[in-house]
């Protein structure tokens, strides 16, 4: 009797522990999570909705899953080749659009963690093809995540599909899991650190970074980010810009701006 109540302690025990070392709560502005960030912590943060998002309905992480549910719904695709080509045109969509923070502080937050020497990398879906994009949009925006790389070296290496961090930000693209990457670029690059503070507007993302996280004993603390709901919650998919995708005006504009980037 002794000793299966000794086990059944140890059990409510390890239980304790692992729900100290991880919890996922709300947060619905970026200030509400810096209390949270101290000296040992790695800050992660997601881009599309979370730091950035496009002046209007065009580009924007809302439109991308209309064209994945149009091209399942309406054109009879199977689901990964409707990710594959809903990615390939809203890619197009970011040489056309003007993107700002999600939130104006945001942009001075980083600044600041970063001046306290906290560490702050990005974890993004987008893929490689947009790389050198999407830090122009950061900059434009005032948002620089490569003031306190982790490493400073670019890395790329094989998750589910390829990977590959640069300038600060971890591009995994829609077919691999955020947590697995995350965990697995920062044990091949030998910086696992002592807690992670993870912001992602998607739920499933900071549950599979606190999955990926509990298996290699790093301390986390997740927040499903929400300052972006209200603009998702009004998304209207009937826009004169969204129109544009329907036309084929989209895809052509693009090229000729994707053309001049070259050029220069």
């Amino acid at each position: 009797m002794t000793r299966q109540i000794l086990l059944l302690f140890t059990a409510v025990l390890l239980l304790s522990c692992t729900h100290l070392q991880a919890e996922i709560r709300e947060a619905y502005s970026l200030p509400e999570v810096v209390p949270f960030v101290d000296d040992s912590t790695l800050l992660v943060v997601d881009i599309d909705n979370t730091l950035l998002e496009p002046e209007g309905s065009l580009g924007s992480d809302q439109w991308y899953y209309f064209l994945v549910r149009k091209y399942i719904q309406f054109d009879g695709m199977e689901e990964k080749a409707a990710n594959e080509r809903a990615m390939h045109v809203w890619n197009q969509s970011q040489w056309l659009v003007r993107v700002r923070a999600v939130e104006k502080v945001t942009p001075s937050i980083i600044r600041q963690l970063q001046d306290r020497g906290i560490r702050v990398m990005g974890l993004t879906a987008r893929t490689l093809d947009i790389i050198n994009k999407t830090f122009a949009q950061l900059e434009s925006a005032g948002i620089d995540l490569n003031r306190s790389p982790v490493p400073s070296n670019t890395v790329e290496f094989q998750s589910d599909d390829v990977a590959r961090y640069e300038k600060g930000i971890l591009f995994v693209g829609e077919s691999n899991d955020k947590g697995k990457a995350l965990v697995q670029f920062l044990q091949q690059s030998r910086h696992l650190p002592a807690k992670i503070v993870f912001v992602d507007d998607k739920l499933r993302h900071v549950q599979n970074v606190e999955r990926a996280l509990s298996m290699v004993n790093v301390r986390f603390l997740g927040f499903r980010y929400g300052a972006a709901d209200e603009k998702v919650r009004l998304f209207n998919q009937d826009t004169q810009d969204l129109a544009l995708y329907a036309s084929g005006i989209l895809t052509k504009a693009a090229n000729e701006r994707i053309d001049e980037a070259k050029a220069k």
